[in-house]
């Protein structure tokens, strides 16, 4: 049998899946679990976007789409960012994809293998696996009880060199919940914007 390519050797599934595989693998056991593994809510998805679903069918909307993404639903989410952020972006700015897949096609369009990533720890897994996976350097802010588990300024800051392309920034941050201050955030974006780094978030 042949070998897959040596890249693929870089490529780890999230921990999580595997813990929740197991979990399930008891339950169906008999044994009761209390899932702390994944964030799924055990709420039924709400009435209203399943009966969109049904209608969709109905209406045969079953072929493909733009590959941005339905043209629909790309100017919905425009005006969302308008209405809530103030900010509109063009049309063919907005992209809709599976946040694994954006998240690794938005680094590899800035970052080259051996730039540098700035990113709190913990972090979403997909973070860490994207930048192994494209040899970029991840360059972890360890985030501290005693600032509630927020990416300081002053934490990124002491980070950056001249390889630095991209400063990652979650909130609310997964998995520890924690929200950054609106004054944290601008600071971190004049940082960014100061030394030239790209903000992902």
């Amino acid at each position: 049998m042949h070998k897959l390519a040596k890249l693929s050797e870089l490529l780890i599934g999230q921990p999580m899946f595997k813990l929740l595989a197991l979990s399930q693998s008891l339950e169906r056991s008999g044994e009761k679990i209390i899932h702390f593994e994944i964030g799924d809510p055990n709420l039924g998805s709400p009435k209203i976007a399943i009966d969109a679903a049904k209608n969709a069918l109905d209406l045969e909307m079953t072929h493909y789409t733009d590959s941005l993404g339905l043209f629909e639903l790309r100017q919905e989410i425009i005006n969302y960012t308008d209405k809530f952020w103030k900010f509109k972006p063009d049309l063919e700015q907005v992209l809709v994809c599976p946040a694994n897949a954006c998240v690794d096609f938005s680094i590899r369009c800035i970052s080259n293998p051996g730039d540098e990533v700035i990113l709190p720890d913990p972090c979403f897994p997909t973070y860490s696996s994207v930048l192994k996976y494209n040899r970029i350097k991840a360059v972890y802010v360890p985030l501290k009880p005693e600032n509630e588990f927020r990416m300081l300024p002053c934490d990124i800051v002491s980070k950056i060199t001249n390889k630095t392309k991209v400063i990652i920034i979650n909130s609310p941050q997964n998995p520890t919940g924690s929200v950054l201050a609106e004054d944290d955030i601008i600071k971190i974006a004049k940082l960014a914007e100061k030394h030239g780094i790209y903000l992902l978030t």
